[in-house]
């Protein structure tokens, strides 16, 4: 993934772009939806529901999907809770957390 991906405009936009990372990293890692499942103590139902964009599983999940694939996700909190804030990052692609 290159680039910038922007979420104050377009919320929806960053998380397809978390979902679409996570299945590619798992496609090249060539791991199966239930092997990864296992791996973080979940159903191989809820990784593929997740992959189609059908649930939002919550933060838990994608962190432990995100630890289990090898991508990092970081997220950083305002540095001034009146003022901007800081970038959330995905497989190292700084995005704007709003």
């Amino acid at each position: 993934m290159n680039g910038t991906t922007r979420t104050s405009d377009d919320p929806a936009a960053f998380v397809e772009t978390v979902r679409s990372v996570l299945r590619e990293q798992r496609l090249r890692a060539r791991r199966s939806q239930a092997d990864v499942a296992i791996a973080v103590a979940s159903s191989r139902k809820r990784v593929s529901d997740f992959e189609l964009g059908l649930v939002d599983p919550g933060f838990g999940f994608v962190a432990a999907l995100a630890a289990e694939l090898g991508v990092p996700l970081s997220i950083s909190t305002p540095a001034d809770p009146f003022g901007g804030r800081e970038p959330l990052f995905v497989d190292n692609t700084p995005a704007e957390v709003i």
